[in-house]
């Protein structure tokens, strides 16, 4: 029962990494590729990012799941996460970094390591770390670039597939910015704190919108201790995945090893998929 537990949520964890990167599932076409115009960002930049730790709740229309675990990451390189139901038993441990998406499943001695690249080349899925990074430590990003945009790359100008488009509302800032496949949207209150972002896919209709609350201010830096995100299709299935931290720390030496054992049996993303079904 625990094998057939930690697996499936193994499996579940892999499907919440691709929400959080979606764009352009099944796309017909590539995506335009925006023009970067500056590499600044507004906020002071960190080493690494720790949480002491970390509920992962997923929730569909038939199911919801939550289990505990931690999540580090290191700036611009990894990102690094590990399911511990109970204190010192670890179930599953995910990696994602330039090259993909790499889980260990301890309990069912398995592991799935799948490229940002096949998930292009097979699925259609046109995935990218920067996106992963920039959606899970509230930043700005450009979807499709390897930068992270300056304020001032956001003009008060007609919205194109290089330029943003910035609006007053209510006393918050929104950012807008679209290309022939993929919409953005981001929301700043005055600090200039990212509040949400959404992810539209034009030409499939697939949505994600996630949402920040319970900021912590870690030296000069905020961040925030809730995120919640919902996927939607354009048939109107819904997935929120839901991660909350408790103890955030700044460039503390952290360990991020990775490494899958080799008696462990490779699992392909066909099989995950069989999984779901």
């Amino acid at each position: 029962m625990i094998k057939s537990f930690s697996l499936k949520y193994c499996v579940w964890l892999v499907v919440a990494a691709l929400f959080m990167g979606l764009a352009g599932c099944k796309a017909k076409k590539e995506a335009v590729q925006p023009r970067v115009i500056s590499t600044k960002e507004t906020r002071k930049a960190f080493r690494t990012l720790s949480m002491k730790k970390t509920e992962f709740t997923i929730e569909t229309s038939s199911n919801k799941s939550s289990l505990n675990g931690t999540m580090r990451i290191a700036r611009d390189s990894m990102i690094f996460c590990t399911i511990m139901p109970f204190p010192g038993m670890e179930f599953a441990r995910l990696k994602i970094d330039e090259h993909g998406v790499t889980i260990i499943d301890r309990i069912g001695k398995r592991y799935l390591d799948q490229s940002f690249a096949d998930l292009k080349s097979k699925y259609g899925l046109s995935l990218d770390y920067n996106a992963f990074e920039a959606i899970l430590t509230n930043r700005l990003f450009i979807y499709g670039s390897s930068m992270y945009p300056n304020m001032s790359d956001f003009k008060s100008s007609a919205v194109t597939d290089t330029m943003f488009k910035s609006v007053d509302i209510a006393g918050l800032t929104m950012l807008q910015r679209s290309d022939n496949s993929v919409s953005q949207e981001f929301y700043l209150d005055s600090q200039k704190k990212v509040l949400s972002g959404k992810i539209l896919t034009t030409a499939e209709g697939y949505f994600l919108e996630w949402n920040y609350s319970q900021f912590s201010q870690i030296g000069q830096v905020w961040f925030p201790s809730v995120i919640d995100l919902t996927f939607s299709t354009k048939n109107g299935k819904k997935t929120k995945f839901r991660i909350k931290h408790d103890g955030i720390e700044l460039d503390s030496n952290k360990n991020f090893e990775f490494k899958v054992p080799e008696s462990y049996q490779k699992v392909e993303m066909e099989e995950i998929i069989q999984l779901l079904g």
